[in-house]
């Protein structure tokens, strides 16, 4: 099937206008889910209630798969990122492909997702950073909700990280330290939000696109209480143009200045009229900025401590090539020691999982895992 006769039958499937009830909407992402005609991204199943003053859009948003593959003088492969996917052979089959962070960047643009993210290290290590990010999403129900992601990214020397990577990729990585950090924290706030994979099939991306229901203020102007409420909201035009944020209440939730740091305090009192005024230290020089706006996108291979675990469970521990290609060929997919079938699986953290998405055994469950090894114990 061709990509523009997906995107012709896809047309065919969404409303073109805003849906004002939960049974259209229901209707609509039915007839989708039966064809098989996109991949949904909502946190919910289903829609059992649209506020008043609103109605539910379905965004649809086309995913580019591509990406592109040279050869070196010394015979050496690499996959450069497209525009939207990345292909990195240590964890991925031929056909498939992960996000980037402009994949990543549309769906949050395409949902209107609002990721806050702040530096918590105390800086000191120029070749480590760690950022918190919070991701606030708007519910169906007018909510807004707040999705929290945690990364550290340390590239310092002797760390795991950098004993894993050749110099080169060493030397280029340590340029993004801050970058990728914050990339994967915001991250791992967005894929639990809305069940992102790690990686898709590449004929799957060029079928269907990705439709995202979103809530949205629908007015009704012959009511003139309505259309004063609407006229006011279109005269803030600051939101509009950058594109509003979660309410000021939730917006104070973001994560805190780690301890150590210099506190705000109020700034002292204006001095009485005709008073001396008080002497002020010298401000400090602000520490130099550093020239992430001059330098490019990281295009390198994603490195070693970008890797993570497959496993449904949700835990995307960090791996390395080397146990990403190991435990890949022994069961078809990428594991951590805990998520890994073996002798250090975690039984607890996967018991109520309906399987453990392992291709080679499809239907094998913790219980199965704890009942193999307990015989073997005998």
């Amino acid at each position: 099937m061709s990509q523009s006769l997906a995107r012709m039958d896809v047309g065919a499937l969404v409303p073109n206008k805003p849906l004002s009830s939960a049974r259209e909407v229901g209707l609509a992402l039915a007839a989708l889910r039966e064809k098989d005609a996109a991949f949904i991204l909502t946190p919910l199943a289903g829609v059992d209630h649209v506020p008043d003053f609103h109605a539910i859009s379905l965004r649809v948003l086309w995913i580019d798969p591509s990406f592109s593959v040279t050869k070196t003088e010394n015979g050496k492969t690499i996959y450069k990122a497209g525009p939207h996917c990345y292909f990195n052979p240590a964890f991925m089959s031929p056909g498939e492909v992960g996000l980037t962070k402009n994949g990543l960047a549309a769906i949050l643009g395409v949902a209107g997702a609002n990721p806050i993210s702040t530096r918590v290290d105390d800086r000191k290590e120029p070749f480590a950073a760690e950022f918190q990010a919070v991701v606030y999403n708007q519910d169906f129900d007018g909510l807004w909700r707040q999705y929290p992601g945690h990364k550290r990214v340390d590239l310092s020397p002797n760390s795991p990280a950098a004993k894993a990577m050749t110099p080169n990729q060493l030397a280029q990585a340590r340029q993004f330290v801050a970058e990728m950090a914050e990339s994967k924290a915001i991250l791992r706030a967005l894929r639990p939000l809305f069940g992102l994979a790690q990686v898709y099939k590449v004929d799957d991306l060029k079928r269907k696109p990705w439709v995202v229901p979103k809530l949205v203020k629908r007015w009704d102007l012959s009511d003139p209480d309505q259309k004063a409420a609407a006229i006011q909201e279109a005269m803030d035009t600051g939101g509009k143009l950058f594109g509003g944020g979660p309410p000021a209440d939730l917006a104070k939730l973001a994560p805190p200045a780690m301890p150590g740091e210099p506190a705000v305090v109020p700034g002292p009192a204006a001095p009485a009229k005709g008073a001396a005024a008080p002497s002020v230290a010298p401000a400090a020089e602000p520490e130099p900025k550093a020239f992430e706006d001059e330098i490019p996108d990281f295009d390198e291979q994603p490195s070693s401590s970008l890797i993570v675990c497959a496993c449904p469970c949700g835990c995307q521990g960090e791996i390395t090539p080397e146990v990403a290609e190991v435990t890949k060929q022994k069961i078809g997919t990428p594991r951590c020691a805990v998520c890994y079938p073996g002798r250090q699986f975690d039984v607890g953290r996967h018991k109520d999982l309906a399987n453990l998405g392992i291709p080679r055994w499809p239907t094998l469950t913790a219980q199965d895992v704890q009942a193999r090894w307990a015989t073997q114990a005998k």
